[in-house]
């Protein structure tokens, strides 16, 4: 059996924008209607609609903007004063075919999934769209030949029942789909990749990889950087590479002691890899692994399933480490760490490209832990300051520039120490010092407002114990 060529990839356009704004919708359409049901029909018209649109809804500049005035319309329609309907016969003729919504859809999706739109396709043909579902139901099943079209048609009732199996069916298959994370490489420069994982915390969905990761390919085999937090995520790490190059990964270069830089290690040591690290982080990793699994295993739950905390085979000792696989130099360069105390720089100078790790956040706010020293950070985030790349792969968000580096990182940590030790200094407490500190140029931040209060926190009580 051949799935049809176009399906692999992603969810996009229609399906994307539903998964993001369906829950918004919902409340907002059952806060203006009595009946939970009724918001849920206005729900599955709605999203009817989006079908429909086919190649347009993906041209479409701001979906949320166009769901919400046509969600109005429908609500509109609903509210109007009821007017008196009649009954349709049960002789009435089939209006002629509509057009095939999932064909049409598929223009707009051709990167659905790799066979939940050929299946639903083969659902939804003419001969066999109403007969397989109507067995052992009160349902009569239409017949597709033109002689018998007015023969046991359904009636209104059994056809809007039938219409909704068939969204809930299709909103069923979305919602399975947003449950999986797919890992894509991409390219930053002349054999080197970066994967950039999700700005939010760890969840389901994205099964902990919510952080980038970095292939280097050179002739002698392939390098990763970072073996993401689970062993079934490294095997989905490991057939991204393969969609980048037939090299096998022969190192594996672990950034820190965070789960989603170490765990999938097992993975990688079983298919013969050498995993390295900075002996820096050995007895943070040691000492926090059980705290991870256990925090994974209540978000992943079984998700988790074959994932072993396993070390890194080789330690590395000194400051600066240099690196040659087939003729590609890699340089690692450690501080005394930061977020972590094992984190680590990869510099590539041959492309003049840096893997930051957790020394280099963007977008989104950074983070301190019990183990992070704001100190050491500013002194790793020193060497990079030194080097100048010209790209670097941040920890978390997009890939981007020195400069952008510098403001989202290294100024917030300057800026909540010399805020901290003048708070300190002068005998201020806390709680006072938290509240005065000016958070204006760091609110672009993802999970500022949230995180930010309890990074002044700690600085705080770090600096007071300097």
């Amino acid at each position: 059996m051949t799935i049809p060529a176009g399906f692999a990839g992603a969810p996009s356009g229609v399906a994307r924008a539903w998964i993001a704004h369906e829950r918004e919708l919902r409340r907002w359409l059952r806060a203006r209607l009595r009946e939970p049901a009724d918001a849920d029909d206005l729900m599955q018209a709605l999203f009817i609609k989006a079908l429909r649109q086919g190649q347009r809804f993906c041209d479409i500049h701001n979906a949320r903007a166009w769901r919400f005035e046509v969600a109005r319309n429908l609500l509109a329609d609903t509210l109007r004063v009821a007017r008196e309907t009649v009954e349709l016969p049960e002789t009435l003729v089939a209006e002629d075919a509509e057009p095939d919504t999932v064909d049409a859809l598929t223009a707009c999706l051709p990167r659905l999934t790799q066979g939940f739109p050929w299946v639903l396709r083969g659902w939804l043909r003419p001969k066999r769209r109403y007969a397989v579902l109507c067995r052992g139901t009160a349902l009569r099943p239409a017949t597709s030949h033109p002689r018998h079209r007015m023969m046991n048609p359904m009636n209104l009732a059994q056809k809007l029942s039938l219409r909704r199996f068939f969204v809930g069916l299709l909103l069923g298959g979305l919602s399975l789909l947003a449950q999986a994370v797919e890992v894509a490489f991409e390219r930053v420069a002349d054999n080197v990749y970066a994967y950039i994982g999700d700005l939010e915390g760890r969840t389901y969905d994205n099964e902990g990889l919510n952080a980038n990761l970095g292939l280097v390919v050179t002739p002698a085999g392939a390098v990763l950087i970072d073996s993401g937090p689970t062993y079934e995520v490294a095997k989905k790490i490991e057939a991204a590479a393969r969609a980048v190059t037939p090299q096998p990964i022969r190192w594996v270069i672990n950034t820190g002691g965070q789960d989603h830089r170490w765990l999938g290690n097992g993975y990688f040591k079983d298919k013969g890899a050498e995993i390295l690290a900075h002996q820096d982080a050995q007895a943070d990793m040691k000492t926090r692994a059980a705290e991870h699994m256990d925090g994974l295993r209540r978000v992943l739950k079984e998700r988790l399933d074959g994932t072993v905390p396993t070390l890194p085979t080789r330690w590395l000792t000194e400051p600066d480490t240099r690196l040659e696989l087939g003729g590609t130099v890699i340089e690692l360069k450690h501080r005394g760490g930061g977020h972590t105390p094992g984190d680590t720089l990869v510099w590539l100078p041959q492309t003049r490209v840096l893997f930051g790790g957790d020394v280099v956040y963007v977008d989104r706010i950074l983070g301190l832990h019990e183990v992070s020293r704001s100190k050491t950070w500013l002194a790793s985030f020193e060497v990079i300051d030194q080097l100048k790349p010209a790209v670097i792969v941040p920890g978390h968000g997009r890939v981007t520039d020195l400069a952008t580096a510098q403001r989202d990182t290294r100024d917030l940590l300057i800026a909540l120490r010399a805020h901290m030790k003048k708070a300190v200094d002068d005998g201020v407490d806390m709680s006072a010092a938290v509240k005065s500190f000016d958070a204006r140029p760091y609110r672009h931040l993802k999970h500022a407002d949230v995180w930010l209060p309890q990074l002044a926190n700690r600085t705080y009580l770090e600096v007071e114990r300097e």
